[in-house]
Formats: structure tokens, C-alpha cells, sequence
């Protein structure tokens, strides 16, 4: 058998790193967003005659 070619065990750096950031806003905070949770809702409500089309709708689109 060989020698590996593997150093042993590397050490992370644990700052953050801005470079690997989508946005400066974490989490896209400050931004405008959907309401997602409201318009869950309301396609549910809206299709309460039918319950499993709507889950299905809502799932997998």
C-alpha cells in the first residue's frame, strides 16, 4: 500500500463569508414578500369542497 496523499483533519473557518452570501439582507429581511401563508389559506378555503385536490394543488403545483 501507498501513502496517502490526505493531510489529516482541516479546521473550518468559522466567520461567516460575505463572498457566499445571495444578498446582504439575511433571510430577505426587508424586502417585500408574498404572503405565502395567507395565500395557502385561501387556495385551501377556497377548494374546502374538496380537500385532497386542493393538498395535491398546493404540493406539487
Amino acid at each position: 500500500m501507498g501513502k496517502t496523499k490526505h493531510q489529516g483533519p482541516m479546521k473550518l473557518n468559522k466567520k461567516p463569508a460575505p463572498k457566499l452570501w445571495a444578498s446582504w439582507a439575511p433571510m430577505g429581511l426587508g424586502k417585500v414578500k408574498p404572503k405565502h401563508i395567507r395565500d395557502t389559506m385561501k387556495t385551501a378555503w377556497d377548494n374546502k369542497d374538496n380537500l385532497p385536490y386542493a393538498y395535491r394543488i398546493l404540493t406539487q403545483g
